[in-house]
């Protein structure tokens, strides 16, 4: 999802993952993953836990779009 549809969430609004609930997660940014994360429920909300992050070296650029 783009940031500005994250944004737009209301409480209500549904997510539909590709992945069951007990597959990792790839948590993207500019469509390149920097990372691994199953999804939680934390009380009556929820999240990603990060299980693994990439280096520095990877994550700058995948902010920079490279």
């Amino acid at each position: 999802m783009k940031l500005s549809e994250i944004v737009g969430l209301v409480p209500g609004a549904i997510i539909e993952l590709e992945k069951s609930a007990d597959e990792e997660l790839d948590i993207l940014v500019n469509n390149k993953c920097i990372g691994r994360g199953e999804a939680v429920k934390v009380g009556e909300n929820f999240g990603i836990w990060v299980c693994s992050i990439g280096g520095a070296k990877e994550r700058i650029e995948a902010i920079s779009g490279r």
